[in-house]
């Protein structure tokens, strides 16, 4: 004797939308999960780069231009990782054949920072640079360095070398570049790829 189990059709149905409503979220979650294990590893190699021991973001904003024919831009910096002593201080370089016109390095007149901006010499070569150098131990990186310069390059201004220094004005380390952040991009992925896994999602429906 045959034992067969039978199962009505709208319970085949809903079994069937249910498992693929499971398995479908599954898929989304792993992709989210892998994306924010990415953002870890991106957020490491953001300070990586240079050392270890500190960073450099960048944030470049296209600012009215004060002359006709001059392309203003101004770059905020956010400096983290590292904890400055009273002389020691940073440095950030401007390729001669990019950048022009370095001017308001900001904070200006702050009892914590002296900050100093250096032209370029397109002729020599020699890189234009934004310097900050801490006058007290231990101050605050929390406020933005700005500086703004005329762009002389195509498209959006990139990244930069920079350098941290020690009280005796040697290099304690330097960076490859200066890196916005990456999160938005990544982010973003996240978003597209949820809305295709629901829309395959729901033309299995």
């Amino acid at each position: 004797m045959n034992n067969k189990v039978t199962t009505c059709k709208p319970c085949q149905d809903f079994g069937g939308a249910f498992l693929s409503y499971t398995l479908g979220c599954s898929r989304i979650l792993s992709l989210v999960a892998l994306t924010f294990s990415i953002l870890m590893v991106s957020e490491w190699k953001v300070w990586g780069q240079g050392s270890v021991q500190g960073g450099v973001r960048y944030e470049a904003v296209d600012v009215m231009d004060e002359k006709v024919g001059e392309d203003l831009w101004e770059y905020s910096y956010e400096i983290s990782g590292y904890e400055f002593q009273a002389g020691q201080g940073f440095s950030v370089f401007f390729d001669p054949q990019l950048y022009g016109g370095l001017q308001n390095p900001r904070p200006s007149l702050s009892p914590l920072w002296d900050m100093i901006v250096v032209q370029s010499d397109p002729l020599l070569q020699a890189p234009g640079y934004l310097d900050g150098q801490a006058r007290v131990n231990s101050p605050s990186t929390a406020i933005p360095f700005q500086v703004t310069f005329v762009w002389l390059g195509q498209g959006t201004p990139g990244g930069q070398p920079f350098e941290f220094y020690g009280s005796d004005f040697q290099t304690l380390y330097s960076g490859a570049s200066v890196v916005p952040e990456p999160q938005s991009f990544l982010l973003a992925g996240v978003g597209g790829l949820m809305i295709l896994g629901w829309r395959r999602w729901g033309r299995k429906e």
